[in-house]
């Protein structure tokens, strides 16, 4: 017999189809650990340390906040391409671009 009813971490039961057909109890639209939970998680963590490095203001960590805006900007639009989601494509992609723009320019430029 297969056991049709699970329990949560409250011990509060649930029968598999009242969570298939559930509006109340909230399930994850993406599966975890393929390429793009990956790309996605390890992409926003490094954006927002980007962010957090522009934040501070300091002039000589400007090239870190580029380098894993760019890397976490790339990593979103291969999300993007993964889901065929154009949005978050063209957003990512754009950004991406300019922010390698911005790196050449302070690497090599003046």
């Amino acid at each position: 017999m297969i056991n049709d009813t699970i329990v949560s971490d409250e011990g509060k039961e649930y029968s598999v189809e009242e969570i298939k057909h559930s509006s109340r109890i909230t399930k994850s639209q993406t599966p975890k650990g393929t390429l793009d939970w990956y790309l996605k998680w390890v992409g926003s963590i490094w954006l927002i340390v980007a962010i957090a490095l522009r934040s501070t203001g300091i002039p000589e960590l400007q090239i870190y906040d580029m380098l894993l805006s760019f890397a976490g900007t790339t990593m979103w639009a291969i999300v993007g391409f993964i889901w065929s989601d154009r949005a978050i494509i063209v957003i990512n992609a754009i950004a991406a671009v300019m922010l390698l723009a911005g790196l050449f320019t302070k690497l090599f430029g003046g």
